[in-house]
């Protein structure tokens, strides 16, 4: 009887030792598989990543030269000088400056109250302002 027994356990073991094989041999190869594509994916992230770094330096040195650009030709002199080049303007002469005094305002230095009207105003030159 005992050998009965014997050839019982002998014969159990191998059925739940085959479901373990069917089950690794079934699950490896989409271990593998998972692996390998996430493998793939980094890299392209990588891939990817790189090249936005390579085109963030880019558009950085672009927006450095058009600010020098900008402040290049934001400058008076830069200005004044394609006004007259470009343009045909001229800088006036002193005499030529027209100020506008509001009856009611403050003037230049001070704030203008709201009332004046355009009509009211006074236009004249340098020199009209200093003989009022």
């Amino acid at each position: 009887m005992s050998s009965w027994s014997f050839d019982r356990r002998r014969l159990a073991r191998p059925r739940s030792g085959r479901w373990g094989h069917i089950l690794f041999w079934a699950l490896a190869p989409l271990l593998i598989l998972l692996t390998v594509w996430q493998q793939a994916s980094t890299d392209r992230l990588l891939v990817s990543l790189e090249r936005d770094r390579d085109a963030r330096t880019q558009l950085e040195s672009q927006v450095n030269a058009l600010r020098l650009e900008a402040d290049r030709l934001s400058s008076l002199g830069q200005v004044e000088a394609r006004a007259g080049h470009e343009l045909g303007l001229v800088r006036p002469a002193t005499e030529q400056i027209v100020d506008l005094v509001f009856p009611g305002g403050e003037g230049r230095d001070g704030l203008f109250h709201l009332k004046p009207l355009v009509g009211e105003a006074l236009a004249g030159t340098s020199e009209d302002a200093a003989k009022r």
